[in-house]
C-alpha cells in the first residue's frame, strides 16, 4: 500500500485518475430547445453599435440598450438610455404621425419613428449625442 505522506506525487496521480476516469464517459448536453428555435428577427449588439437587420446605428458606449419588443413580434422597438437619463426611442412603423418624433424611411411604407426624451440636465450634451446618434443610421441592404 502506498503512503501517503511519503509519496505527495503518487496521491496527485490517483486523484488525477480518479477526476478523469468520471469525466470520460460524460456526454456533453444537449441543446435547450428554445435555444434550437429564435423566432423573430435578429438583431447584433456589439459596445456602441447595433444592427438590427433592418438598420444599423452607433451609440455612446456609456449609454444602455434595451430592446423593447418581444422576440417574435412584427415591429422592432429599441431603446437607447443616456447616463443622466435621457432616452432615445427607436420603432419600426408603417405610418407617420403628428408630433416632435423624426421619421427615417426603411422601405416604401416603412419608417423608423425616432423619439427622443431628454433628461432634466446636460440637455447640451444629450442634444449633440442625439444628433450623432440619429446621424450615424445606416439602412440595411
Amino acid at each position: 500500500m502506498i503512503r501517503f505522506r511519503q509519496s505527495p506525487v503518487a496521491a496527485l496521480l490517483i486523484l488525477a485518475v480518479a477526476i478523469a476516469s468520471t469525466g470520460c464517459t460524460a456526454h456533453p448536453p444537449a441543446a435547450a430547445p428554445q435555444l434550437k428555435h429564435t423566432p423573430g428577427a435578429y438583431i447584433v449588439v456589439s459596445p456602441g453599435h447595433v444592427d438590427s437587420g433592418r438598420f444599423q446605428l452607433d451609440y455612446p458606449r456609456a449609454w444602455q440598450l434595451v430592446k423593447q419588443s418581444p422576440a417574435n413580434a412584427e415591429r422592432l422597438h429599441l431603446m437607447l438610455i443616456a447616463p443622466n437619463g435621457g432616452r432615445v426611442s427607436l420603432r419600426a412603423t408603417d405610418a407617420i404621425a403628428a408630433g416632435n418624433d423624426r421619421y427615417i424611411p426603411l422601405s416604401p411604407g416603412e419608417f423608423l419613428q425616432v423619439s427622443v426624451d431628454p433628461p432634466d440636465a446636460n440637455l447640451s450634451d444629450f442634444s449633440r449625442q442625439v444628433e450623432q446618434l440619429i446621424g450615424s443610421i445606416r439602412i440595411s441592404d
